[in-house]
């Protein structure tokens, strides 16, 4: 263990803050070693007062710095912080992490409190208790997600690194000498600190003031202003004197600052959460389940984080409301943007013609280039994304090779892991960083893809199910006992009434995803014959799935 003084972490620290506040961007401090050492470190550094607007996230107070429990981190979603405190060693959640660091202001750092980092994957995550399905163990779990977590850290640019084994790294460290960042002080724009976030603002009074069944699709990563810019145009169509605006979001939390935005440009006071009265006008908050029931009348309906909320209801509520506009984080920690754009694109153009898409890219919260992003987008993939440059005149399904994935490999091999989890993304609207944890450590999940000349065409996630000892599945037969996982054999003992069930082995289809540029040319067929081949070789009874109906997805269920 080397023993270095306080002054040398201290001086390592004020270099990156003094870094991190002349480039206007944000910086990444790693306190990698036991809980008590990095907390202690974390404690000789005086962070309150550094950065007064510091946040903690962790299941236990974190030297009486304002803490949140990880589970209630969505809640940051809107907020500013400049400091952002993440201890790793109470759970790392990869939602909670990505994000509360959105939360982080231009000169501000994210802290994540770890176990040494070549040591991270041995540790106990006690957030991996969510991956566990019976019979596994925790000690059984691999903890991939964890040792490749590690290498990110280790690549991230202008990452500092506090070990209380091996002392000070600092990674990549840039100066960056450019005029800051000219969005900071812009008063051009009036209340619009980019071009990006006006152009949003003009588009959303247009669906109001112009056409009919014309909505208007956001899209855009955290920090780029989007949900203030919903707030301004709210603003603005209130003083024109719109009756009502109705908000809708998985939670009235995530559109606080749509609400506040817009209180402060009408110089009112919030009624109450999601409920703002300006002279005859009204900015309001419904919950998606509720406003498909009741179907209110409005002058505009704001759909924000459109990414969280199944399609089907977004497919209602275009029938319904003429004047739409739906809004979406593009690397999103409830669902996928990406996913989300491609797929509702096909509802919209069928229903809505004529609407209309923007996306936002130049950030707000701090400079572009920023190596905090840069770092969450490399360690949760989160722009996992690939498009195949192969001719399709040349395929032939015979050349296509069906294989089960060793999921070890995938950490020598990151373009094969970014091939495939960039396919759920798109493949499905709701793929969260969750996902790409399950993919690489989940105990009963087994992977396949299909390859065409090298690339990934098509990739599915199968789940062993079943074979529960006969004492047990008497329980989940009768009702009286629930596993986690094992979603076949339970809905069948419990809901059919058959007994065996839960001793028969069974495999579930859980995702199956083919290219979009390759779909309709029998692969999806081709690769769950595959798996079918398999599982009758290794003496699996029954292979099945469970999903979400639409139209498309029905039809190829009901093909195979």
């Amino acid at each position: 263990m080397r023993s270095l003084s306080n002054e040398l972490y201290r001086n390592a620290f004020n270099d990156c803050v003094a870094n991190a506040k002349s480039s206007d961007q944000r910086r990444l401090l790693v306190i990698a070693g036991d809980s008590d050492w990095a907390r202690q470190q974390l404690l000789s550094l005086s962070i309150e007062e550094v950065y007064p607007q510091h946040l903690a996230i962790s299941t236990t107070d974190v030297n009486q710095l304002s803490t949140v429990d990880y589970q209630k981190a969505g809640r940051v979603l809107g907020q500013e912080c400049d400091c952002l405190i993440y201890d790793a060693h109470a759970g790392l959640h990869p939602e909670a992490l990505g994000a509360a660091s959105g939360a982080i202001v231009a000169g501000g750092l994210l802290i994540l409190l770890t176990p040494e980092l070549d040591q991270w994957q041995h540790f106990l995550d006690p957030d991996y208790l969510r991956l566990l399905v019976h019979p596994f163990k925790p000690e059984q779990l691999r903890h991939l997600f964890l040792k490749r977590l590690a290498k990110s850290i280790e690549r991230a640019e202008n990452g500092l690194i506090f070990s209380q084994r091996d002392g000070i790294t600092k990674n990549n460290v840039t100066h960056n000498n450019e005029t800051k960042h000219e969005t900071f002080s812009n008063t051009s724009l009036g209340y619009c600190k980019t071009v990006d976030q006006q152009q949003a603002v003009e588009g959303i009074i247009k669906v109001v003031k112009g056409h009919r069944r014309r909505p208007l699709v956001i899209t855009a990563d955290r920090g780029r202003g989007k949900s203030s810019a919903l707030g301004i145009a709210s603003a603005q169509l209130l003083k024109d004197q719109l009756t009502t605006i109705t908000v809708t979001a998985p939670r009235v939390e995530a559109v606080a600052p749509i609400f506040e935005h817009a209180a402060t440009l009408l110089g009112v006071p919030l009624k109450a959460a999601g409920c703002l009265e300006y002279k005859n006008t009204r900015l309001q908050y419904i919950a998606p389940d509720l406003l498909l029931r009741e179907l209110p009348a409005t002058d505009l309906l704001i759909v924000d984080e459109a990414a969280a909320i199944p399609i089907s209801i977004l497919e209602s509520l275009l029938q319904h409301y003429s004047r739409l506009v739906f809004s979406s984080t593009v690397h999103g920690y409830e669902g996928t943007g990406r996913g989300f754009a491609i797929r509702f694109k096909t509802i919209l153009t069928n229903k809505a013609p004529q609407w209309k898409s923007l996306t936002m890219t130049q950030p707000i919260r701090w400079r572009s280039g920023d190596p905090v992003e840069a770092w969450l987008f490399d360690a949760l993939l989160l722009k996992a994304n690939f498009t195949l440059d192969i001719d399709r005149v040349d395929f032939k399904l015979a050349a296509c090779k069906v294989k089960e994935i060793d999921r070890a490999s995938l950490l020598a091999n990151e373009s094969l892991l970014e091939q495939i989890f960039s396919l759920l993304v798109l493949a499905h609207y709701q793929t969260s960083p969750s996902d790409l944890r399950n993919l690489l450590d989940g105990p009963n999940i087994k992977i396949w893809a299909v390859f065409f000349h090298g690339n990934v065409v098509a990739t599915a996630l199968v789940t062993d199910e079943g074979h529960i000892e006969t004492k047990l599945g008497a329980g989940i037969w009768k009702g009286e006992r629930r596993l986690r996982g094992h979603l076949l054999p339970q809905t069948l003992a419990a809901h059919s009434g058959i007994e065996a069930a839960p001793q028969l082995r069974f495999q579930r289809i859980m995702r199956i995803a083919v290219h979009p540029q390759w779909q309709q040319q029998g692969i999806g067929q081709h690769l769950l014959a595959g798996i079918a081949k398999r599982a009758e070789e290794k003496g699996v009874d029954i292979l099945g799935s469970s999903f979400g109906v639409t139209s498309d997805v029905l039809k190829f269920w009901q093909r195979s």
